[in-house]
Parts: C-alpha cells; structure tokens; sequence
C-alpha cells in the first residue's frame, strides 16, 4: 500500500514536471500590448498610399490586363493565388483591387530599376513618403541613442570575458566601427536590389559593411528595451561563429558557449544540413567554389542554402541571443519588459535558423542568472556559461 502511494506521488511529481511551461508561457501571459500603437498606425498609412499607387494608370491597367488572361486562360498560377486569399471568382472588383497590389509589389517595386523611366520615379517618390512618413528626426535619434548605449555595454561586456586580449581587441574594434544604415533614398542604395525589404524588415546585421539595416519593422517594438536587447543582439551577429572565420584569425574563442548552445540542456541549435550540397553543385545550382567555402565555414547561411526545407544552422541566431543576455544582465534595461517581442507566437518554416521564441525566452534569456533574479522569473534551465 505505501507503495503504491509513493510510486503514485513520484508520477504526479513527474507529470507535473513535464507538463510545466517553459518560463516564457507564463510570463508572456502579462504582456500583450506586442506592437507598438504607433506601428499599427504607419503600417495603415502606408497601406492607403500603396493601394493609391496601385490604382495609377500606369499600374492598374497593365495588371487588369494579366489578370483578366489568366483568368480566361484558367491559368493555375492565378487560381492558386485566389484559393490562397479566400476570394470569390465571381466578386472581380474585390479580386482586382488586391490583385493591383500583389503585381504592384511583386511585378513593379520588386523590379526595380525598369526600363521605365516613369514607373522608376513611382517607386522612389513612393519609398520616399514611406520613409519620412516612418523615420522622424526624434525617432531616429532615439534609435540613434539606443544604438550607441548598446555599443557600450557590448564592449564592457566583451572587456569582462575571460578572452585573450589579442580577442578581445579585434571584437571592441569590429564592434566600435558598427553603425545604423538609414534609408535616405532607392537610387543608389543597397535597399536598391530589395525595395520591399525596406518596409518589410526592422532591424538586421549587414556583415561586409559592418552595419545595422534600419527598415520600417523597427518601429514594431514597442518598448525602449526590447529595442536595446535587439540592437544587442545584432551586434552579437559582428563576432558570431561565422563570421569569425570571414573577418578574424585564430579559433572561434567561445566554443565553450557554443557547444552547449547545442545541447538538449540549453536550446539544441540544430547543425546545417549538408545533404543537398554535391546534388545541387551537380545541377549548377551551386558553384563548386561556393560549396568548398560552405564547407570550410560550417555554421554559416547562404540566401539559397541550405534550400527550403533542409535545416539551416541554428547556432548564430542562438549566439546572438546568448550575446544579448549577457548586454543586458550588465544594463539599465533589464526590466519586466525584456524581449516582450519574442511573445508573439509566429510560426517558422522548416528548417528555420532560429529555435522558437518561447525557447529563446526560457533557455537563453531567462536562464541567465541575473536576469532571473531581477525579473524573478521561475524555472531551472541550464545556462551557457562562458
């Protein structure tokens, strides 16, 4: 009988355990406001001028043109695009209306430049309002201001790691020359080759010129924090595992994080899969002298590989986060709005280089000591110590 009952308590005990949510379940139950308000607005500002702009003669006409033909023709490509969107074929002015954006973006902006030289001043005009509607001298200087904080408690962290000082003086350097990359105009600008990229992304590394690409989605956080763990996190991108080969001598110096990163105690960051790389050098889809440079660097992404579905490598998305609980646990920005970003609940497709915001929440971010003790957060989780 007390057996019995010993054995029945251990498997409540154990049920209890496995079924207890990760520390960020239950603290992304107190944070809801995820968005900034203010981003809510721009995104529908920016709307009524790309539905405007999709009614100009030079867009609308040509794209009911196609529209109707594929139509007509029962063509796959625009069947799948109605069946994605829920449209009716019958109701063709609503089906026009969002089919004028769709080849606004995908067939004109994502184009550029064209050969018209009227539609290319369209496309600059229109990134232009996009840009002063979106980026206030205030606005920027915040971001400005935040940046350079970041900067600072990044080198004092770096000074505080037990590295060799030849390390430690290539990183502050790397980290030093880093600066923001604002949008000033289309023509001649590396937002160039990927107009949408602008509106479509906030806040990313750019590696070759050692900056930080400032697109519309930056103004998504809605907390001076999460901005400042975020700059963080993206300045952890100048020295992380692969581009420590690109643009420093000597071994990765904290293989010891780095390694347990990829361990099931902390996040598990899944290695690059490699298994497409002879077959897609075999097709010409890959130059022989791109895979020998994938192979010597095996913690790094391409654009195009590994392709969609194969695993890329996780280890520099969970290097920076890593990086970025260090900043903070040595900031004035450790607070109960830390990361409230990471709440949201987004989906990544297959093969994704990062692990899921609620692992980065409980496995990264609240693992760390500090930043347990000061937000009070409850869990045991292993934390990558260097």
């Amino acid at each position: 009988m007390n057996f019995n009952k010993e054995a029945a308590a251990f498997l409540i005990t154990a049920l209890l355990i496995i079924s207890r949510p990760l520390p960020a379940q239950q603290w992304c139950q107190n944070h809801q406001e995820l968005t900034s308000p203010s981003y809510k607005q721009i995104l529908k500002k920016i709307d009524d001028r790309r539905s405007a702009l999709s009614n100009h003669p030079l867009i609308k006409g040509p794209a009911d043109q196609i529209l109707v033909k594929l139509i007509n023709a029962e063509s796959p490509i625009i069947l799948r695009w109605i069946k994605k969107r829920n449209l009716s074929d019958k109701n063709f002015k609503q089906m026009s209306i969002l089919w004028r954006k769709y080849y606004l973006e995908n067939f004109v902006i994502n184009k550029y430049p064209l050969n018209n030289q009227e539609l290319n001043a369209i496309i600059e005009n229109f990134l232009q309002e996009v840009n002063a509607l979106t980026f206030s001298v205030d606005i920027k200087k915040k971001y400005q201001d935040l940046f350079g904080q970041a900067k600072t408690y990044a080198i004092k962290k770096v000074g505080q790691m037990p590295l060799s000082a030849k390390d430690k003086k290539a990183i502050v350097e790397r980290i030093e020359k880093i600066k923001l990359y604002w949008f000033r105009s289309l023509k001649g600008s590396k937002f160039e080759k990927m107009p949408l990229e602008f509106i479509k992304w906030g806040i990313a590394y750019d590696p070759i010129p050692n900056e930080i690409n400032i697109g519309i989605k930056a103004l998504k956080y809605s907390n001076d924090e999460t901005i400042f763990a975020v700059f963080a996190h993206e300045i952890g991108h100048s020295f992380d595992p692969c581009r420590w080969v690109a643009f420093f001598d000597g071994k990765f110096p904290l293989l010891k994080v780095t390694s347990c990163l990829r361990t099931k105690d902390s996040v598990n960051a899944k290695r690059r899969d490699d298994t497409p790389l002879q077959e897609l050098v075999s097709r010409g889809r890959l130059t022989a002298e791109l895979a020998l440079s994938l192979k010597l660097n095996p913690t790094c992404n391409k654009v195009n590989y590994p392709p969609t579905g194969f695993q890329k490598d996780q280890i520099q998305e969970a290097f920076a986060d890593w990086f970025s609980t260090e900043v903070i646990s040595i900031a004035p920005y450790l607070s109960i709005n830390l990361r409230n970003d990471l709440c949201e609940n987004t989906q990544l497709m297959p093969g994704s280089s990062y692990v899921t915001n609620d692992t980065r929440l409980s496995k990264i971010y609240f693992a760390h000591p500090q930043v347990k003790k000061r937000l009070k957060v409850v869990g045991s989780v292993t934390y990558c110590s260097y």
